[in-house]
């Protein structure tokens, strides 16, 4: 920062600095300028248990049941179409680190259930009936200051520090810093690092549920050995039966390349007198439904098929 970035008065509640220029001391004749090496840092693991009951010749039932316990970890998540996006889209306590820590696309916890029934009700014409069942948890993300904390010119992307108790770092107010020992009250995640930059990802998104169904029905063709066939889709079956399950709630990412962040406090400076951060805090991020292509939502659809 500029030393209008490090004067508390200039920072108002919301995080927006008056006269702050960030990237100060940066030479004017470049705007980017990257080095990328390769890190042998990071990888994955999973581990799947399933237990199936075949359909046999002379019964109409089948089933399956699956869990999945992942691991995922990188130095960088890679979600951006750019060289500065990578860079600049991580969550990190220093932005040029190789930390391998929990990776975006990590699902801890996946749990998966397979039903199929088969008939013939109608004639030598199959009935078929179908459902799929997904739980998961949610996706990881990241508890970061909502604005730019170190002057770097990149907003959401610096992990927090969490105070270890009242007076370890300064607020614009009262009133602010009550509310914030309030909201870390509810927050386990914060709770557990008092004192300390938490990790990159160490949030979990809320757990997710879905089911599927499927109803086929195979039907009268016009010459012998064609068969046709006409489908329903119940997409996200849940949420057909009640409004309130079958969504998806994950921390918001606002584009493409960006960090999976929870904005909690605003940079406000710091303190000359002490050398203690200010914070500023307003409200804190939540979860959003995610809700972009329908995931959300339930949706039906036919579908026909001739064979021939």
């Amino acid at each position: 920062w500029n030393p209008a970035g490090y004067t508390p008065s200039n920072w108002n509640q919301a995080g927006v600095g008056t006269g702050a220029q960030a990237r100060s001391n940066r030479d004017r004749n470049y705007r980017d300028v990257l080095l990328a090496r390769p890190t042998g840092k990071g990888g994955a693991q999973n581990l799947t248990l399933s237990l199936q009951k075949p359909m046999g010749a002379t019964d109409h039932w089948f089933w399956q049941v699956g869990y999945t316990h992942g691991r995922a970890e990188d130095v960088n998540q890679l979600a951006g179409s750019i060289s500065v996006e990578n860079w600049s889209s991580r969550a990190a306590f220093n932005p040029n680190e190789e930390v391998a820590s929990r990776s975006n696309f990590e699902v801890r916890d996946r749990f998966t259930a397979v039903f199929n029934y088969r008939n013939t009700f109608f004639g030598p014409y199959r009935t078929e009936i179908g459902a799929f069942y997904e739980g998961r948890s949610g996706r990881p993300y990241s508890y970061v200051f909502d604005n730019d904390a170190n002057g770097d010119g990149i907003v959401g992307n610096d992990l927090l520090y969490v105070p270890k108790g009242p007076g370890d770092v300064l607020f614009g107010s009262p009133t602010e810093e009550a509310a914030f020992w309030s909201y870390v009250a509810t927050q386990p995640g914060l709770q557990a690092r008092r004192g300390q930059v938490v990790e990159r990802n160490s949030g979990t998104s809320a757990w997710a549920n879905n089911v599927d169904l499927r109803i086929t029905q195979e039907l009268p063709a016009f010459f012998d050995g064609h068969k046709a066939e006409v489908w329903l889709d119940v997409l996200n079956v849940g949420n057909l039966l009640n409004r309130d399950w079958g969504h998806v709630d994950e921390v918001f990412v606002p584009g493409f390349g960006q960090p999976q962040g929870l904005g909690v406090v605003e940079y406000g400076g710091v303190d000359p007198a002490t050398g203690k951060y200010v914070y500023r805090f307003n409200s804190p991020d939540k979860e959003i439904r995610r809700d972009t292509v329908g995931q959300s939502r339930w949706a039906l659809q036919v579908g026909f098929r001739y064979r021939f």
